[in-house]
């Protein structure tokens, strides 16, 4: 059965009632009291009153100035777990598992399967994938090459894969050096 009263003890009425779009009823007048609050600066007043004094992320992770990110509308984020949610997003759209991926970069040795640097959290490392058998960005999983560096990746895609245009590349280095 539905309450009367809130719990200051304002009915709940046609008039007194407001019912949110997930069918919750708040009474109006603690909501106009809060609101007038808020509007006098009383920034512990309503909603993510918690939130905001929390110092670290659901995850462990601080919220400091390098690690917090606040977009235009005030809401923060840890830069640690975007960033890992990021990766795992884009793992993800090539079709393999974060299990897979990380076995293929251990096999790697954890180095860019071209100019062997070490890939690390700040490196942007990028899954290589056949384009003939998937053209677009989203791969089947079966045609992952390996993981590369931001750069060796760029290098291939402006050779656009092709053996004959990385050869002539090689030849016109050799004959130029």
């Amino acid at each position: 059965m539905f309450k009367t009263h809130c719990p200051q003890g304002h009915p709940y009425d046609d008039f007194n009632t407001y019912t949110s779009p997930q069918g919750f009823r708040q009474c109006k007048s603690c909501r106009n009291e809060r609101m007038q609050k808020r509007r006098k600066g009383d920034e512990r007043v309503g909603r993510g009153v918690n939130n905001s004094s929390k110092t670290q992320c659901p995850q462990g992770h601080p919220y400091d100035e390098v690690n917090t990110y606040v977009n235009p509308q005030g809401r923060r984020w840890c830069r640690t777990c975007a960033r890992t949610n990021s990766n795992r997003q884009t793992i993800k759209k090539y079709g393999i598992s974060v299990e897979q991926f990380n076995k293929k970069l251990k096999e790697q040795d954890g180095k860019c399967a071209i100019c062997a640097i070490v890939l690390t959290k700040e490196t942007a490392m990028c899954v290589d994938h056949d384009h003939s058998c998937c053209p677009t960005s989203i791969a089947c999983g079966e045609c992952v090459r390996g993981i590369l560096c931001h750069s060796c990746n760029i290098g291939l895609g402006g050779f656009k894969d092709d053996i004959n245009y990385l050869q002539a590349a090689i030849r016109y280095l050799s004959a130029n050096m």
